[in-house]
Order: C-alpha cells, then sequence, then structure tokens
C-alpha cells in the first residue's frame, strides 16, 4: 500500500490531499521522466527532480516575492520598502526553508498573496477583472489545501472595503462569491470521483478528523506554535517579532487589512491547536502548516522595519535581522530529517516529541549542535541503536550539507563537478539578480503614501 494511501477499491488507491498542486505538477513530472528517458543511468535516480527543484520551486519564490512586493506597494509604500518588507520575509522567516521543499504550503501562500492583492486593486480600479482575478486565487487555495479557507478570511475584508458605494459591494462580492463556490464545486466532485461521496474529505478516511478536539492541551499547543523553544515559529523566525511594531501603523493606514489578517491568523492558529494528530506539518522544519500565513506578514513587518529603523532601536533591528537570517541558513544547510532520525534514536520517540518540548532537545539546538559538529569533522551524533546509527550516518553522509549541487552531485557517479559548477552559476545569477534588483527599486521614484 502506498505510504498515506487510500484504498479506494479493487486495486485502486487515492491521494486524500487536494488536486490542485498536483494538477501544477504535471508538466514538471513529464519533463522529469524525459530527462529521466534519455539521461546516463548513473544520472536516472535524481535528475528526475529537476523541474520541480530546480524550475517550479524557483518560480515559486520569485513569484511569492514579487507579489509581496506589488502588495505592499499597492499600499502606497515606497519602492525601496517594498523591496524590503518582501525580502525580510523571503529571507528572514522560515519560508527560505519551504521555498527549497515540495510541499503545498508555498503554492498556498502565492494564491493567497495573490487574491490579497486583487482584492487591494479594486480600491483603485473595482472592475470585475480584478473581482475575478481574487476569487480565481482565493478558490485556487481551496483546491490545492482545503484547510486554507481559514486563510481566506482576510479576502472578504479586503473585498468589503474596496468601496463605499453599497451596489459596488454587493457586486464584488456576487461574482467572487460565484466563482469561489465553482472551486468548491471541483473540490466536492474531486472527493466524489475518489470516494463515492462529495463530502469525504480523504482526513477523515485517515482518521484524522476524530482526533480534532478542543480540551485542555490545545492552549498549551497555540502557545507552543508561537512560542515554543523548540520549533516555534517566533524562535525560528525571530524577525516577525517586528510586525507587532508595525500593528500600529497598520491600524492607521488600513484597518481593514489588518482585521482580516487578524481573523485568518487568529482562526488558523486556533484550529491547528485543537487538530491534535499533527499540528504542526509532521516531519517538517518549524510549524508547516501556519507558513502559507508568512505573505500576509509583509505588510506589518515592512511598517515596523520602517519605524524601528528611525529611532534608537536600529541597532536592534539589524542584530535581529542577522540573528534570523542565519537561523534560516542553518536551517537548510541539514535537511529536517536529521533531528527526527536522531530523536527517535535517543529518546525513542518516532514522532519528534523530544523536539517540540525544550531548546536543548528541540529542532534549533540540535541544529546548531550537528552544523558545529559538521564543521569540526566531529561525524554524526551518537546514538546507541546500531539501525538508528547506520540511519544517522547514511543521512550524515549524503544530506550533510544539504545543498542540492553538492547532494545530488554526491548521489551521482559521473558528471558531479560539472553539477557543482552548475548549481555555483545558478546561486551566482540569483545572487546577482537580487543585487541588481534592489538597486534598481532603490534608485525608482517614489509612490504616494498615505501618512502614518
Amino acid at each position: 500500500m502506498p505510504v498515506a494511501w487510500l484504498p479506494v477499491g479493487p486495486g485502486r488507491w487515492a491521494a486524500p490531499y487536494g488536486i490542485g498542486q498536483s494538477l501544477l505538477f504535471i508538466p514538471f513530472d513529464a519533463a522529469g521522466a524525459f530527462l529521466e528517458h534519455i539521461s546516463p543511468p548513473s544520472w536516472q535516480e535524481r535528475i528526475g527532480w529537476f523541474p520541480i527543484g530546480l524550475g517550479l520551486l524557483p518560480l515559486l519564490g520569485v513569484g511569492l516575492w514579487l507579489v509581496m512586493r506589488r502588495v505592499l506597494e499597492a499600499e502606497g509604500l515606497e519602492p525601496r520598502l517594498a523591496v524590503v518588507g518582501s525580502c525580510a520575509v523571503v529571507f528572514g522567516t522560515i519560508m527560505f526553508h519551504y521555498l527549497g521543499q515540495g510541499q503545498e504550503e508555498m503554492l498556498v501562500g502565492l494564491c493567497l498573496i495573490s487574491s490579497v492583492l486583487y482584492a487591494l486593486r479594486l480600491r483603485a480600479a473595482p472592475t470585475t477583472r480584478n473581482a475575478l482575478a481574487s476569487a480565481a486565487f482565493a478558490g485556487a487555495c481551496l483546491v490545492i489545501r482545503p484547510v486554507s479557507v481559514f486563510s481566506l478570511l482576510i479576502v472578504p475584508v479586503l473585498l468589503w472595503s474596496a468601496s463605499k458605494d453599497r451596489v459596488t459591494r454587493i457586486r464584488i462580492l456576487a461574482t467572487a462569491g460565484l466563482v469561489v463556490l465553482l472551486s468548491i464545486g471541483v473540490m466536492l466532485w474531486y472527493n466524489f470521483a475518489r470516494f463515492g461521496s462529495p463530502f469525504t474529505i480523504g482526513y477523515d478516511r485517515l482518521g484524522h478528523v476524530s482526533k480534532f478536539a478542543f480540551d485542555r492541551r490545545s492552549p498549551g499547543i497555540l502557545v507552543s506554535l508561537l512560542l515554543g523553544p523548540g520549533f516555534g515559529l517566533l524562535v525560528l523566525s525571530p524577525l516577525l517579532v517586528v510586525t507587532f511594531s508595525g500593528l500600529g501603523p497598520l491600524w492607521r493606514r488600513d484597518r481593514s487589512y489588518l482585521v482580516g489578517m487578524t481573523a485568518s491568523v487568529v482562526s488558523c492558529y486556533l484550529f491547528f491547536s485543537c487538530w491534535h494528530d499533527s499540528y504542526n506539518g509532521g516531519v517538517a522544519w518549524g510549524t508547516r502548516y501556519q507558513c502559507h500565513l508568512l505573505p500576509l506578514y509583509a505588510l506589518p513587518l515592512a511598517l515596523g522595519i520602517r519605524r524601528l529603523s528611525a529611532g534608537r532601536w536600529r541597532r536592534v533591528l539589524l542584530v535581529v535581522a542577522a540573528l534570523s537570517a542565519s537561523i534560516q541558513v542553518l536551517s537548510v544547510a541539514v535537511t529536517h530529517h536529521l533531528e527526527y532520525v536522531e530523536a527517535a534514536c535517543q529518546d525513542g520517540h518516532a514522532g519528534g516529541e523530544e523536539l517540540f518540548q525544550g531548546f536543548t532537545k528541540g529542532q534549533l539546538g540540535r541544529r546548531i549542535r550537528n552544523v558545529v559538529r559538521w564543521v569540526h569533522r566531529a561525524g554524526p551524533p551518537p546514538c546507541d541503536d546500531p539501525k538508528g546509527r547506520e540511519l544517522i550516518a547514511v543521512v550524515w553522509d549524503r544530506y550533510v550539507p544539504n545543498f542540492w549541487g553538492p547532494v545530488i552531485a554526491h548521489r551521482i557517479v559521473r558528471g558531479g563537478r560539472l553539477l557543482m559548477a552548475l548549481w555555483a552559476t545558478l546561486a551566482a545569477a540569483a545572487l546577482g539578480a537580487l543585487w541588481i534588483g534592489g538597486r534598481g527599486s532603490s534608485g525608482s521614484a517614489r509612490v504616494p503614501r498615505k501618512p502614518t
């Protein structure tokens, strides 16, 4: 039986997840199959991932950065601050880690912030086209990941604020509602095609829904998702603390955005604090299930950066930004599986519970020690269990460091140097593009902005 798949008939299996990301993957998977077909045998094991790893994922990263920047500019921020704010989210939060992963959260995040962008554009141009675009991206979030419905609460708030005219508001909401209903229809059809019932979502077939409950565990989980010393969002992305400094200016600038963002964030975190099956995202780095909300923080984060950089907190801001960026580098330096294998071997908890309960045994503490061990060539962390020690040794040998160039070159018998050269060239080109784009934006004419 395939892992996490469900039997739906004799010899038939179905995935319990949404169909959206699978549809997006089709052309990239087809390109990967073609590369496997024409490649030498020593390359075939890994080259099938190249179209997704070197094509789709970078495009998602660029798309997220660009749309966040457009949202900040639509809110009246000057181009330079828009660049700084979008870069702060990409390079200063756990988004940096997940832009290199094939999970669906970043795709949901891109559709979410794109829906927000077109909702904001309705204020300047309350056209049917913008309403349709905002609703289409919102519907895509549902088709990709149905539980993202909580994060979409900001969209109707922004749609309602698009115009003061009552008739225009009703027209915008009705247009958007029809498109979202069409997306829901696709979801129901997909459920019926898989399970014979439009209201069977897949997770209930896995037994996950039965583990949803608001009980005495929920408040502790809610706090740990944000502040847990082992994996909390603000621990692994300390730069996000600056968003609190931007809430006041955001309230004065755009109350609808703040109200909608609060509704999205609070409802999402309340839901996952009650879902006791896997509130953080399974075997993951930090809180994966909530990282699709990260693009929404770009606006308050940018406003907070501007506020703190103009006062005596400037040096503190630079220290926090440097610390946060360093943590993001640590997050990709080693595969996130290592700490789970290490915890299972040393503490006997295969689910990684020890990673959530403290800094010393948490993900960040273990990651710092493992990177230090690698720098000093001390070898993998100790393990008394022979099988666990063997598994840790394999992970350490193949995925430390975890940058795709060395990893792929290690796994391919011939052509490793060529791949390393290609990886270095792409990395240099990416850094150069960021530098050129930043310089061009800093020299751009400033757009009018609302007073803060």
